[in-house]
Order: C-alpha cells, then sequence, then structure tokens
C-alpha cells in the first residue's frame, strides 16, 4: 500500500505502474543517485489520476471503465464476482442492478453534514448512515434496486400482513442480502441501500458504472426506498 501525501487513504498502484517506477529507480539509482529522493517523492505526487480512487484495481476494460476492489480485513473483495450472488438473496432484486462499494470516513462527514434526506420508507437516509462506523478506513456498503413499484407491491400484499408490509419486506430484502454476504464472503456489509428501479447508472454496453454510484449515494442524488 502506498499513503499519497495527498489523500488520507492507502492507494493501490497498478502493475505497470510498479514496473515503471522500479526500472526508473534503478536509472536514476545508477546514473543519478544525488536526484534519487527527489525521484520518488516525484513518482509518488504524480501517480496517475485513476489512483485518486481508493476502491480502483485499474485493471480497465476497452471502454475505460475499471473493475473495482474493496480492501477488508486484509482481503480483496471483487464486486463483480460478489454482486451475482447477492441478487439471489431475495426476489425483489433486480438482476445486474447491485453494485457493492466502499464509503470513507470523509463520504460519511459529508453524507451527514448534509441536508437530511428521508428514504420512502423506514429510517431517514441520513439517520441511518449516522449509525454506521468505518472499520479498517473503509464501510462497505451494497445498492440494490428493487423490481418495479407494481412488482414488489404486488409481492408485498401477497405475502406480508399489516399496513407497514412494503416496509416489512423491505427489511426482509435487506436482511437476505447481508446473510448473503456472510455466507459466501464471511463479512459483515455494513449499508444497505435499496433504490428504486432505474436508479443506478450504467454505460451504453451495460455495464455498471460502480463509482459513479458511489458518488450519487454520497451527493444524496439517488431515490432511496429504504436503508438497513
Amino acid at each position: 500500500m502506498i499513503f499519497h501525501p495527498r489523500f488520507p487513504n492507502p492507494r493501490c498502484p497498478s502493475l505497470a505502474w510498479l514496473y515503471f517506477f522500479f526500472a526508473s529507480y534503478l536509472a536514476f539509482f545508477f546514473f543519478f543517485p544525488s536526484d534519487l529522493v527527489f525521484f520518488v517523492l516525484l513518482c509518488i505526487v504524480f501517480m496517475p489520476p485513476n489512483l485518486n480512487d481508493p476502491l480502483a484495481d485499474h485493471r480497465c476494460s476497452g471502454s475505460g471503465v475499471g473493475e473495482t476492489v474493496v480492501i477488508m480485513h486484509g482481503r480483496n473483495l471483487y464486486p463483480a464476482d460478489i454482486e451475482p450472488v447477492l441478487e439471489e438473496a431475495h426476489p425483489m432484486i433486480r438482476r445486474g442492478c447491485l453494485v457493492i462499494t466502499g464509503l470513507t470516513e470523509i463520504d460519511l462527514g459529508i453524507m451527514q453534514n448534509a441536508k437530511k434526506r428521508k428514504a420512502k420508507h423506514g429510517d431517514s437516509v441520513t439517520e441511518r448512515i449516522s449509525k454506521c462506523k468505518v472499520k479498517d478506513g473503509l464501510l462497505v456498503a451494497a445498492i440494490a434496486e428493487l423490481r418495479t413499484k407494481e412488482d414488489y407491491a404486488k409481492y408485498a400484499k401477497d405475502n406480508y400482513d399489516g399496513n407497514d408490509r412494503r416496509e416489512a419486506m423491505m427489511k426482509d430484502t435487506v436482511v437476505a442480502i447481508k446473510k448473503s454476504m456472510i455466507t459466501s464472503e464471511r463479512i459483515a456489509l455494513q449499508l444497505v441501500v435499496l433504490v428504486e428501479a432505474r436508479s443506478l447508472p450504467k454505460t451504453s454496453s451495460g455495464k455498471k458504472r460502480r463509482a459513479h454510484v458511489r458518488q450519487l449515494l454520497v451527493d444524496g442524488k439517488l431515490n432511496v426506498l429504504y436503508v438497513g
């Protein structure tokens, strides 16, 4: 891990960047030893821009959309492998519309200090997030789209009783996602956010834009239904 002097979170440089760094380091060591310290500082300060995201894995596809890796408890969690498993946790989750991301203390501070936002069902977004605590520098969260309003309303009516049947259904959905995460990865999700259908942005080819989803959550621009 490399701690960037301009950012509080550790950076994970790409393999190509490390090859370039060490090759240049050896060149400076043999030919310009007096400038070696300056070279090291220069490389860290001018690390590639995409390393400014503590979640970036930097193995980009041809479209330039990088997969992400969440580092927690010393383990690398690859959302692309975990998300399909969590999507099967409950029938009301839209397939291909669940994103795992990580939030830093800075992100939580921005969300808590922003104007209080209310979810359409259950606790307010701001109050629920204020209960979360960052562990190992990162809070792992899942953001999932539910099916259309008509679909989950019908499901709640058929499977639950009482006036708060929709909230009960969403609570069970959150519990199912968290249980699936524990079963598959032995890690507890600290935050699950349920949003309306077609709320999560994707590329023209249908790939998830995880970094954009994370930013929308921090900025309070997602159509949140429930937070658990």
